[in-house]
């Protein structure tokens, strides 16, 4: 098998998080504004002595998603984008029904019409709006609930106001779904328990993440492997 570490919730927890408030937006279901918080992908992936090597990410999920990131995208900053308040208001919306979700309070320094403050970048979040993240499980009819205990949240590429959904059948609703806009949700994989690390090595092969995935996912830990320096210290964050 291809070198492996696990971060437990522990470990992940002496590692400096980083918090944003963004829109994800949404192919099929509401367009929800929130703030997520956890850890940038840089910063793990360096933990594990991994950003020398690494070409590209795969992002597992407990049910088998999985989810590529480039080089890009776990580097650099993404493009600052403009809140768009207001938009469930009767006003706004007329007869049509809301689509677009606010928290109960918004940040501070998060205006209407203005740019979001702080910095956008790839995460690996365990808690959205201050509390942790309801883990990955499934209803009565199959369907998958809840997003964590980790999920990856990839910011929007570029800035756009919320679309509908693709189902809204309405054309007199207002921003109606514009395919050319980043719908950035799907791009977040939920229930995240395992990072793949490109090039594995030569002659290794993935671990045997599947028979963990319950532990990992009941635990909130993550398996990463591939690519990586399996002695490297966990560095502590110099934040309080």
């Amino acid at each position: 098998p291809a070198p492996c570490v696990i971060l437990t919730s522990e470990k992940l927890n002496k590692l400096k998080r980083h918090e944003q408030f963004l829109l994800l937006n949404a192919h099929r279901q509401n367009d929800v504004y929130s703030t997520y918080s956890g850890w940038q992908l840089y910063d793990l992936l360096e933990a594990v002595g991994a950003l020398g090597k690494m070409r590209y990410i795969t992002v597992i999920s407990h049910d088998g998603f999985r989810k590529d990131y480039d080089r890009h995208e776990i580097y650099n900053p993404f493009p600052r984008t403009v809140f768009y308040g207001d938009m469930d208001r009767k006003k706004f919306l007329g007869d049509c029904p809301p689509w677009v979700v606010y928290p109960d309070k918004l940040p501070v320094g998060v205006e209407s019409g203005k740019e979001i403050p702080g910095e956008q970048r790839l995460i690996l979040a365990d808690s959205k709006n201050g509390k942790p993240l309801v883990p990955l499980g499934r209803n009565e009819e199959g369907k998958l609930t809840g997003e964590g205990p980790l999920r990856t949240i990839l910011p929007l590429r570029k800035n756009a106001p919320p679309d509908q959904s693709m189902k809204t059948s309405n054309p007199e609703c207002p921003n109606p779904f514009n395919e050319n806009n980043h719908h950035n949700s799907g791009d977040c994989a939920r229930g995240v328990i395992a990072i793949a690390v490109h090039p594995l090595p030569k002659g290794t092969k993935e671990p045997d993440w599947q028979s963990k995935a319950d532990e990992l996912l009941q635990s909130g830990s993550v398996m990463i492997f591939g690519a990586i320096e399996v002695e490297t210290p966990i560095k502590t964050s110099k934040t309080p």
